[in-house]
């Protein structure tokens, strides 16, 4: 869960991410709460709700922890190459989508 999400603040991120601005979440629940609140009460995201989870780096000679037959946790997914960005995500799919 995103308590173990590790918190930095890299400048390379900036680069990789191709962004130029950064947002710091000082209040996570409050956060997610808002997020999930405002999810809810959308119709077109009303079969999947809001989705957050940590990203899994993976290895393609390795199994994952997942469960890749389900398509709610393809957006947290991320080859291994990329793990120093420690990503946690979240998402909505659309009503009749996974």
């Amino acid at each position: 869960m995103w308590e173990d999400a590790p918190r930095q603040l890299a400048p390379a991120l900036f680069a990789e991410f191709n962004a130029d601005a950064c947002v710091e979440i000082l209040d996570v629940d409050e956060f997610l709460q808002r997020c999930n609140d405002t999810i809810s009460r959308q119709t077109r995201f009303s079969e999947s709700g809001l989705l957050h989870e940590r990203v899994e780096y993976y290895a393609p000679n390795r199994k994952v922890e997942r469960d890749i037959s389900e398509a709610r946790w393809l957006p947290f997914f991320k080859h291994g190459s990329y793990s120093h960005q420690e990503e946690y995500r979240l998402a909505a799919a659309l009503k009749g989508g996974a």
